[in-house]
């Protein structure tokens, strides 16, 4: 086919680079026949669109590529500057230019964007934008800033990487998947004082999505189909030469492992020499009656199928590093764990368990560590039975660890505390960890604090026992008992009064165990204290008196009666008490009103008579 018509290759007029004789067919020129190409270097020479060398893993394509060697193009200045950015050729990370702004006055901010025109990808796997900054400024008080969809990205503007003398710097910030963005770059500078020659530049931003390198239909350079054909498979060939795929495997790859003689060829040029010897007869049906491999020791028996099995020990031709991709390596026969990940992995248990042991015996038995930027961010302590978070966190307080050791609850239940968490990220207080969007709750210097309402879900939760007390409770505003008149039953008029309150014994003490802590407080430093015995307000009083607790009887919610090894005292509880006797007193009072009233009338008519 000549691109009009179709022509013979042989005769007068047609084609003469063929030639057909009998039912062979050549080409003239140089007896090579080619596919794809117009100039065939082997007797069939096939050449076809290249499949992606990593096909099955991923594509990166860069959607964006731009180093302001053209103006600013698709970048625009902010209508709120009062200095605009612009290309210069003074500075540049590639090329000639990049884009820079400078001599902005104290406080202000100047910034430069850039609109992506369509989402990311939906089928992408990753993307990311990139950039290289340099800055010339007054160290961390003037900065560059990064912007994505109007958020700042602290992660780069609190590092101090965008202020002060830096060289030309690459900066990667992760996208997610069918978002749209916008990208701005600002330059802001404090109240006061010009640093360096007050500017900065950027270079070079590149956005690229990461999709799965699947090759597109028809650009495989080689297609067979010969009914056998399947994920997988080889080409391989009969002693005729006739082809067909077969599948992959079975006991050795032609690639691998190959056998002249007692010579045995592994891995592509490493040979060893199995030992002669065996004997027997038998019947030569060609094949590998025996192939194991325990170890380094590889188990053979070849071609008579009466004749002892052959092993040959590997370690010789295993020795030296073979890599593997995804991090993992094989050294002498073992594979181990070591490496860069080359792409993206899944482990898919399915049923299986995934397991990870520590030494038992060692002093400082092996753990999982994920490194963050400046500190461990995870870590395990098998040895301990606990994982910690945020860095190296501790079980103990003392020097001696509460792991282990025996805590007894309101209930009296005894239970062995076993830390299964640990959250630390400093060597003085300030470890803590957030739950939901706004609650944080962190420790100080044997403080625990937390950063918000701290409210009771359900019917109530109790803040403290009688054997686990507080010291001491502050309010900004007092604190508040439920009294609404619709919750109540049973209500009757008190029936305490003047005489329960004269009957009270007022005293002043110090408590026995007066410690904050580890430190025992002086005796001369000691607060006095003023009260009742709880002894005799349960003689007088007793509904002011806590004798029993409810305490939690297990995890299921159900709660158990318990006595208080310790008295406690409802002390607002007198208060009614103390109300109703001062309304006692109170009519006592108005009634000797009334009689020194009438004592003052007799008085004064007495002496009227006497005059």
């Amino acid at each position: 086919y000549d691109g009009s018509s179709w022509k013979s290759f042989g005769g007068s007029g047609t084609d003469s680079d063929w030639i057909i004789n009998g039912n062979e067919m050549y080409n003239a020129n140089t007896g090579n026949i080619g596919v794809g190409n117009i100039a065939p270097s082997t007797k069939f020479h096939i050449t076809g669109t290249t499949v992606p060398s990593n096909t099955g893993g991923v594509i990166n394509t860069e959607i964006v590529n731009y180093g302001f060697e053209s103006g600013l193009g698709s970048f625009t200045n902010d209508a709120s500057n009062v200095s605009n950015w612009s290309s210069v050729s003074s500075e540049a990370n590639s090329g000639s230019n990049s884009a820079s702004v400078g001599g902005i006055a104290n406080n202000e901010l100047s910034k430069i964007k850039y609109t992506l025109s369509s989402p990311i990808n939906n089928a992408a796997i990753a993307a990311s934008i990139s950039f290289y900054f340099k800055t010339d400024t007054e160290d961390t008080y003037d900065f560059l800033k990064f912007y994505v969809n109007g958020l700042e990205i602290t992660a780069f503007n609190n590092s101090d990487v965008g202020s002060g003398i830096t060289n030309w710097t690459q900066y990667t910030y992760p996208l997610a998947p069918g978002v749209s963005y916008v990208f701005e770059w600002g330059y802001e500078k404090d109240v006061n004082t010009i640093g360096g020659t007050d500017t900065v530049w950027i270079d070079d931003v590149v956005i690229t999505e990461t999709t799965n390198g699947t090759p597109t239909a028809g650009s495989y350079v080689f297609r067979l189909e010969d009914g056998q054909q399947g994920d997988g498979k080889v080409l391989t060939s009969d002693a005729e030469g006739n082809a067909t795929w077969k599948p992959s495997g079975g006991s050795a790859s032609a690639q691998t492992l190959s056998m002249v003689g007692n010579n045995l060829t592994i891995l592509g040029g490493n040979t060893v020499t199995l030992p002669s010897g065996g004997g027997g007869s038998g019947t030569d049906d060609q094949t590998i009656d025996v192939f194991s491999l325990s170890g380094n020791t590889l188990s053979l028996s070849l071609e008579n199928d009466s004749e002892a099995t052959k092993t040959v020990d590997l370690s010789s031709v295993l020795s030296g590093t073979y890599t593997f991709t995804n991090g993992l390596n094989e050294s002498g026969g073992t594979v181990k764990l070591g490496g860069t990940l080359t792409e993206n992995s899944i482990i898919d248990l399915d049923d299986n368990d995934l397991k990870f042991i520590t030494s038992s015996t060692s002093a400082f038995p092996g753990d999982i560590i994920f490194e963050g930027s400046d500190r461990e961010a995870m870590s395990t302590n098998l040895d301990k039975n606990y994982v910690g978070f945020g860095g190296s966190s501790y079980i103990s307080t003392d020097g001696t660890s509460v792991d282990n050791t025996t805590f007894t609850d309101s209930g009296s239940n005894s239970y062995t505390i076993d830390v299964g968490l640990g959250v630390h990220t400093g060597g003085s207080g300030g470890s803590g960890f957030k739950m939901g969007s706004i609650e944080y709750i962190w420790d100080g210097l044997g403080e625990l604090f937390v950063n918000s309402d701290f409210s009771p879900y359900g019917a109530s939760i109790s803040s403290g026992t009688a054997s686990h007390m507080w010291s001491s409770v502050y309010s900004t505003n007092g604190t508040i008992q439920t009294s609404d008149i619709n919750l109540k039953k049973n209500i009757k008029t008190l029936d305490y009064g003047l005489s329960e309150i004269m009957k009270l014994k007022t005293i002043t003490y110090n408590w026995k165990n007066n410690t904050k802590g580890k430190t025992k407080i002086p005796e001369n430093l000691q607060e006095r204290k003023i009260g009742f015995s709880a002894q005799q307000l349960l003689e007088i009083l007793p509904e002011t008196v806590n004798t029993h607790s409810w305490v939690a009887a297990d995890e299921k919610g159900n709660y158990k009666r318990k006595k208080n090894e310790n008295l406690g005292v409802y002390y607002s509880d007198i208060i009614p008490v103390a109300v109703k006797a001062i309304q006692e007193q109170q009519s006592e009072i108005e009634v000797l009103r009334a009689k020194m009233k009438k004592l003052e009338n007799i008085v004064v008519e007495f002496i009227s008579d006497k005059n």
